[in-house]
């Protein structure tokens, strides 16, 4: 899907729509900048939800759990 507008200016591209790319991009939005996210598929649907590398509570070493809690927070 297309959702930019061509004739809106943006202040920051974001190149993957994994979690953290999408994280980047409301946390730009939330402060006032116009943001495009960009990627060939879907939302999450490479890297971001599909590896086993990131910091989840279920997939993780127990030397990772206190960041794991913290990005929960976050």
């Amino acid at each position: 899907m297309n959702h930019v507008s061509k004739s809106l200016p943006l202040d920051a591209a974001i190149i993957g729509v994994g979690a953290m790319d999408a994280t980047v991009a409301l946390h730009l939005a939330r402060g006032g900048m116009r943001v495009a996210l960009i990627d060939r598929g879907e939302i999450c649907r490479e890297a971001s939800g599909v590896n086993a590398g990131t910091l989840t509570l279920h997939m993780t070493r127990a030397a990772l759990i206190p960041y794991a809690m913290k990005g929960r927070e976050l």
